[in-house]
C-alpha cells in the first residue's frame, strides 16, 4: 500500500509539472518572430500583433517587472511583450553614468523569457538627441547584449528610442548609426529583430521609408501621443506601412509631456487602427509615478499581495482593456465607463 501511495504521488507530481510546462505562453504559441513583407509574423507564417507595456526608466521601475508582475501581465492582461527602457544620458541617471544598468536589463529579459514573453531591449536616447554622439558606447552595449541573447527566440533590439532635434536627420545621423550597430548585432545574432527609431522623437517613419536599411529583419518605430494626433496621422502611418514594417514601441494615452489629460476617445481610434493594420504596440508606461501616463495609481503598494490590476490608473484601465480585447471571453471584458469620453482628467 505504501508503494502504491508513493507511486500515485509521483504520478500526480509528474502530471502537474507537465501541465505547467505545457502552459500556453506567447513565445510557445508564436516562436521566433520574423519580418515578412511589411509585417511581423510567427514561426508558422501567421501575422502577429504584440501588445504590451514599456517600463519607464528601468532604474525607477525595475520593481514593476518583477517575476510575479510579469506573470500577471501575461495571464491577466493578456500581454505578450515588455519593453525595457534603459535611459542612456548621464543627466537621466542612465547607462553612461551607471553602466551596471545593463545587468538589470539582462535580469528582466531573463525573467520575461521564463514567463514566455517577448522582450525589447531599448537603448533609450532622449536628452542625447543624436544617436551618433554615443555610437561607440552603443556598439559595446549591443555587442554584449546580442552575444548574451543570440540563442533566445524572444529578444528584440531597439537601437535608438527617440532621435530628436531639427538638425538630426535620418540620412545623415540615424541611418549611419543604425548601420554600424546592426553590423555588431548581426555578427552575434543573425535573426533577432532590430527596431530603429525615426526623426523628431520617432514621429517621422516616412523619412526611413524613403531610404530604408538593408537588413531584412529590421522594423521602424513610431511614437505618438493623442494630444497631437488626428486621422491624418493615421493616414500617414497606413501609407508608410505599405513601404516598410512598423512597430509602435511607445505611445501614451495622455499628453506628450506624460502628465495632464488622458484622451480615451483618441486612444480608442488608435487601438482600432492598430488592430485593423496589425501593428504591434507598447504603452508608456508601467509605473506608479506621479504622472497621468503611468499605468498604476501612486497608492500601489509594492511588497504586498496587491496585484497590478488592483490599482490601475485611468490610463492603465484603458490599456488593460485594449490588451485583453479579442483575447479573453466577452463576459470577462469590461470597458472603462469613460472609454468614449473626450477627456478624463
Amino acid at each position: 500500500m505504501k508503494i502504491y501511495k508513493t507511486g500515485l504521488v509521483l504520478l500526480l507530481v509528474i502530471f502537474f509539472v507537465g501541465v505547467m510546462g505545457c502552459e500556453k505562453t506567447p513565445v510557445k504559441t508564436h516562436g521566433r518572430l520574423s519580418v515578412e513583407g511589411n509585417h511581423l509574423v510567427d514561426t508558422h507564417g501567421n501575422k502577429v500583433q504584440l501588445r504590451g507595456f514599456s517600463t519607464q526608466h528601468i532604474v525607477k521601475t525595475e520593481m514593476y517587472v518583477a517575476p510575479r508582475y510579469l506573470k500577471e501581465l501575461r495571464k491577466d492582461f493578456s500581454s505578450d511583450v515588455v519593453r525595457i527602457a534603459m535611459y542612456t544620458h548621464k543627466r537621466d541617471y542612465g547607462y553612461l553614468l551607471i553602466p551596471g544598468l545593463k545587468d538589470v536589463v539582462k535580469r528582466v529579459v531573463k525573467d520575461a523569457t521564463k514567463e514566455g514573453l517577448y522582450a525589447i531591449i531599448d537603448w533609450h536616447i532622449l536628452a542625447d538627441r543624436n544617436p551618433l554622439d554615443h555610437l561607440e558606447e552603443s556598439k559595446v552595449f549591443f555587442d554584449e547584449m546580442s552575444k548574451e541573447f543570440a540563442s533566445y527566440t524572444n529578444v528584440m533590439y531597439e537601437l535608438c528610442n527617440e532621435p530628436n532635434g531639427n538638425d538630426v536627420t535620418w540620412k545623415d545621423h540615424i541611418k549611419p548609426y543604425a548601420e554600424e550597430v546592426t553590423k555588431v548585432i548581426r555578427k552575434n545574432d543573425p535573426k533577432g529583430i532590430i527596431l530603429v527609431g525615426t526623426p523628431r522623437w520617432s514621429s517621422k517613419p516616412e523619412d526611413a521609408a524613403e531610404d530604408p536599411l538593408d537588413d531584412p529583419a529590421t522594423m521602424y518605430t513610431f511614437h505618438y501621443y493623442p494630444d497631437s494626433t488626428s486621422d491624418a496621422s493615421r493616414d500617414t502611418i497606413a501609407r508608410v506601412q505599405k513601404q516598410i514594417p512598423l512597430f509602435c514601441t511607445e505611445f501614451g494615452t495622455s499628453e506628450c509631456s506624460g502628465t495632464g489629460k488622458v484622451f480615451p476617445a483618441e486612444t480608442q481610434r488608435w487601438m482600432d487602427f492598430f488592430d485593423k493594420q496589425n501593428i504591434s504596440w507598447c504603452n508608456w508606461n508601467l509605473s506608479a509615478l506621479h504622472e497621468s501616463s503611468a499605468a498604476l495609481q501612486i497608492s500601489f503598494k509594492l511588497g504586498t499581495e496587491m496585484n497590478l490590476a488592483d490599482r490601475l490608473s485611468p490610463s492603465g484601465e484603458l490599456v488593460r482593456y485594449y490588451m485583453r480585447r479579442g483575447r479573453v471571453p466577452e463576459n470577462e471584458l469590461i470597458a472603462p465607463s469613460y472609454i468614449s469620453d473626450d477627456i478624463v482628467y
